[in-house]
């Protein structure tokens, strides 16, 4: 502040005014204005509900309802096993009628539980309430850990959740079972940072019930596990080194105490300690490089923030981690500078979970939800009250660019915009698996490595799966061999002695799969928007006249919008005839939003595709008349 002094009546009489009667004016500079004016935007309940309405709105069109997880289907199949027969055990070979290994260990039974409760309630309906209900909760949990910490909700917690809700959404925006996990992380989290805010021991001894359930629940719990681990590793280095953030020594024991019986709690579940030494051996195992390989969930996130291409999802969650990680680490080099406070594990599992969720895409969930107790477990020991209202100020300005872009990004770049569960079918084999229950074909079924999981729910028992997203849980391998593909009549009957079926569901993904029966003596049964139902000549004469008749033309895709299923639908039907290609083209033109982004390039990309199959079609009419 400047000072002006004026002494009463001093001017006019010229003498001295005692102190009592001195009147200060005190001018307040540039950057006390800013502070003042931000402070007092900020704190505007007017401005602070727009801001909850701009980030619920964006979340809003951020979590569409998408499908396209497979796994979802094969824990709902065994929800229902356990939830009908009251039992925590299965036989996980029973749904597939190919080889099984038999050492296959995979313990979800209150997971999948859940997820067939909510199935059963109200559909695939339930399954999208349950994954808003998972994700409010994880946003609940957070703004209960701010008030119970004494820290009042504002813009900058509210910035805090949006950067949350921006990196999990590679991971919740699908319905996955492992959300149960980053739900289970959280109130891990909060327990151990309102045990380091209050000093409470007691809380610890939440963890035995918490990995109890974990570890019955989803593999996630090995996270959690290492979690524990290294918070309790990092207070034994505050207790040596950093003792303005140390636990007093009884809270250490009790600490000690908890991680202790949280390892006995893990034997209980239907295949004991097996389980968890399962999980680490494959973790480590050479196996676990050529999953990597093959699953896009365990791909890196670097790229993403090293200007190599990316989706613009994961291009938002990068560098939102990376601002996260600057942030974090800006306030913990003052505190340590300024205040000589340092917090070890808030430190370590901060820069772990961020490499962690970088290089693996599957682990990217973790590092927000440990960022955010961490953060504000720091964020109160800075000098927060000087510049409050300037850091919320611009957490405002930061939180309505990024809703527009979230917004802009969801209209212009999402194949589907729906609700609810509104647009499900669009990723699963529904009409399909309607078809084989109606025509009741003979035999068994063969079935791409994706299809099976939808399979596996919706067909079982009457029939099993071939293959099925349960990736661990097979022995052998299902590709046909090289000879197999030369000749397709030799390698189709070859493969069929080996694995023997009439009826294949093919997604249109598996393109030389479909090329490969057709060129044999197989022809297409029926289709819809995700595969195809392909038969043997020889089942013909037992099937209907109805299963025989079913229309595969365009026309019954003349009001599909989606341009992710009209560009595979195009890539299938181009390759029958170059005519078939310019109808799906011109379903595409007439039904896909204008300001889908990718609308142009797909439609100048199909024409040329179009082009070049007719000038291939002339050259052979042309020598075929020669």
């Amino acid at each position: 502040m400047q000072k002006k002094v004026l002494r009463k009546k001093g001017r006019e009489t010229g003498k001295n005014v005692p102190e009592s009667q001195v009147v200060v004016h005190e001018y307040p500079t540039f950057i006390d204005w800013v502070k003042t004016v931000a402070t007092n935007i900020t704190n505007n309940w007017f401005i602070i509900l727009l801001a909850i309405l701009a980030v619920f709105v964006s979340f809003f069109f951020y979590y569409p309802s998408m499908g396209g997880d497979q796994d979802i289907w094969f824990h709902v199949r065994y929800g229902s096993h356990f939830v009908k027969n009251l039992t925590w055990n299965i036989d996980h070979g029973q749904f597939n009628w190919t080889e099984f290994n038999p050492k296959f260990v995979y313990v979800t039974w209150i997971g999948s539980s859940i997820l067939y409760i909510f199935y059963s309630l109200m559909s695939h309906y339930g399954l999208y309430l349950l994954q808003y209900i998972v994700i409010g909760s994880i946003i609940f949990c957070f703004i209960y850990f701010l008030k119970r910490t004494g820290y009042r909700f504002d813009i900058t917690s509210l910035l805090a959740i949006l950067g949350v809700l921006m990196v999990i959404n590679l991971k919740y925006l699908y319905i996955k079972p492992d959300m149960f996990s980053g739900l289970l992380f959280v109130v891990a989290c909060m327990i151990y940072y309102k045990a380091k805010e209050a000093e409470n021991w007691k809380l610890f001894y939440i963890y035995p019930l918490l990995f109890l359930i974990w570890v019955n629940m989803h593999g996630g719990f090995i996270v959690g596990l290492f979690f524990l681990n290294a918070a309790f590793g990092g207070e034994l280095v505050n207790s040596l080194f950093f003792k303005k953030a140390r636990f007093k020594w009884k809270t250490l024991m009790h600490f000690a105490i908890s991680v202790i019986l949280s390892y006995a709690v893990l034997g209980i579940n239907p295949e004991g300690y097996g389980y968890f030494i399962g999980i680490v051996r494959d973790f480590f195992s050479p196996e676990m490089k050529d999953t990597k390989g093959i699953i896009a969930e365990y791909g890196s996130m670097w790229g993403a923030i090293l200007f190599k291409p990316a989706g613009v999802r994961f291009r938002f969650a990068g560098y939102a981690m990376l601002l996260m990680l600057i942030v974090f680490a800006a306030i913990c080099i003052y505190l340590l500078v300024r205040k000589r406070f340092f917090d070890m594990p808030s430190v370590f599992l901060v820069v772990f979970f961020y490499v962690f969720g970088m290089s693996v895409v599957r682990a990217s969930q973790y590092f927000p939800l440990i960022w955010f107790f961490a953060f504000f477990y720091v964020y109160r020991r800075y000098d927060v009250i000087k510049i409050k209202g300037v850091f919320n100020f611009i957490s405002l300005v930061v939180i309505f660019i990024m809703c527009v872009k979230i917004v802009h990004f969801a209209l212009v770049d999402y194949d589907s915009i729906a609700w609810f569960g509104n647009n499900w079918e669009e990723s699963y084999p529904v009409k399909e698996v309607e078809y084989i229950k109606k025509a009741k074909p003979r035999g068994n079924i063969w079935n791409d490595y994706l299809s099976g999981g939808y399979l596996l729910w919706s067909l079982y028992p009457d029939y099993k799966v071939f293959i099925d997203p349960r990736y661990g849980g097979y022995m052998r391998n299902f590709i046909r061999t090289a000879e197999e593909s030369k000749d397709p009549k030799k390698g189709v009957e070859s493969y069929t002695k080996r694995f023997p079926f009439k009826v294949a569901l093919v997604a249109y993904h598996e393109g030389e799969v479909i090329e490969w029966l057709l060129k044999a003596d197989w022809r297409i049964a029926f289709l819809d928007k995700n595969a195809l139902v392909i038969i043997h000549k020889s089942i013909i004469p037992e099937l209907s006249k109805e299963a025989l008749a079913e229309d595969v033309s365009i026309n019954r895709f003349a009001k599909v919008d989606n341009p992710a299923i009209l560009k595979t639908l195009f890539n299938f039907y181009v390759n029958l005839d170059p005519s078939f290609g310019r109808e799906v083209l011109q379903v595409y033109q007439e039904n896909v939003r204008t300001i889908y982004r990718q609308r142009g390039a797909d439609i100048m990309q199909m024409q040329n595709v179009i082009a070049q199959k007719e000038a291939q079609l002339k050259k052979i009419t042309k020598k075929a008349k020669q």
